[in-house]
């Protein structure tokens, strides 16, 4: 893989003038090198960690102070790579805290279509969870692991 910084500070990002309440630039695959893209593209899922960002998930990778994500899943239908820059109350990271029920439903309904980053197998990602009460109310992710190539995610 090429470098990735070498081509986010080679392509021209576009600011998304149609969410200002949501600062972020963009670039789209059909504009930049497409091998430069789909690098990107995939580092930021191999090396990224999983957010929440309202009720859709992402991949999110930080390089100095932004972080960047794509958007389109898989790979080869991803048109989109977005970054905007890092702040404290930003993106919450799934991995970082406790889960409440509707974040689980949202990431199993998200691993039932997900590709592995590692292999591209369409076969869906495994969560692992651990309970953090008897009842099971609140989980903790612990784990995403690909079932064809045993590529662990988190």
């Amino acid at each position: 893989m090429n470098d990735p910084l070498a081509f986010i500070s080679s392509v021209t990002w576009t600011f998304a003038s149609t969410m200002p309440w949501a600062p972020h630039e963009y670039i789209v695959r059909h504009r930049v090198d497409r091998q430069g893209f789909d690098e990107l593209a995939l580092h930021i899922r191999l090396h990224g960690r999983l957010g929440r960002w309202g009720s859709k998930l992402h991949w999110y990778w930080t390089l100095d102070d932004w972080k960047y994500w794509s958007m389109g899943w898989p790979l080869h239908e991803t048109i989109i790579i977005n970054r905007a820059r890092v702040s404290a109350d930003d993106t919450r990271y799934l991995i970082d805290g406790n889960l409440i029920a509707a974040d689980r439903e949202i990431l199993d309904t998200w691993c039932d279509f997900t590709e592995c980053p590692a292999c591209l197998s369409r076969e869906g990602i495994t969560a692992e969870w651990e309970a953090l009460d008897l009842l099971g109310y609140e989980s903790r992710l612990v784990g995403l692991v690909c079932p064809a190539c045993g590529h662990r995610m988190l």
